[in-house]
């Protein structure tokens, strides 16, 4: 059955200081968040698609949308260290130690999921991954949502991330519901994944920020 056309269609192109837009367009941003849209939006690495984690129906048109099975679980961003912390059932010295030297950065860390993290978001695995994201739009919209949001790279599943709203797939556009474009990216890399679960740093995806660098934050050797 073909999908119908979203509600809402909203586009805007900004630009530095990104804060001004914020305040320009956050009401409007957070009436979207609240109403379920679906976000394609800048952060400090590549763009990004999301939505309110704790509209379980909008996580799944994330996971149609991108073609990507719900087997897969989806990474979260932070408006701050306390919202993330919030997303946990624990808080180990390795995810302190991580977070006081990369948060706001590219770095997200998977730790055992609190329970009021939907299982859609985490695939049922019990464990969430996390960031707190330097950019303002991003943080911004995961504060119109308790502090976080939905933060999985803008491509078709296993296609390349996207630097840029042009590089959208025709598929993506036509159910998307609101696009935030600040034109091309500087860094084409996706954030370093940690898993931290065990209590210590493994590496599950390399990213912006090498995996040595992590390792001597918590005082771990190769």
């Amino acid at each position: 059955m073909k999908q119908a056309k979203p509600f809402f269609r909203r586009y805007w192109r900004v630009d530095l200081p990104y804060e001004q837009h914020v305040v320009r367009y956050g009401e409007e941003w957070k009436k979207l968040v609240e109403a379920g849209a679906v976000f394609v939006y800048p952060t400090e690495t590549v763009y990004g698609i999301g939505c309110n984690p704790f509209n379980e129906e909008s996580v799944r048109r994330i996971f149609r949308v991108k073609g990507r099975p719900e087997s897969r679980p989806l990474l979260l961003v932070a408006e701050n260290i306390s919202s993330a912390r919030r997303a946990f059932r624990k808080w180990p010295e390795c995810a302190e130690a991580i977070a006081s030297k990369f948060w706001p950065g590219a770095v997200t860390v998977i730790l055992p999921a609190a329970a009021s993290i939907p299982d859609v978001v985490h695939a049922g695995t019990g464990n969430v991954a996390v960031r707190v994201s330097p950019h303002p739009i991003a943080r911004f919209l995961a504060s119109a949502a308790k502090g976080l949001f939905v933060s999985t790279s803008a491509n078709l599943s296993d296609r390349p991330p996207i630097g840029s709203p042009s590089e959208l797939s025709e598929s993506m556009i036509e159910v998307i519901d609101a696009v935030i474009d600040a034109g091309p990216l500087d860094n084409s890399l996706t954030s370093t994944i940690i898993d931290c679960s065990e209590g210590f740093p493994r590496l599950i995806r390399k990213g912006a920020v090498p995996f040595s660098e992590i390792l001597r934050s918590t005082g771990t050797e190769l």
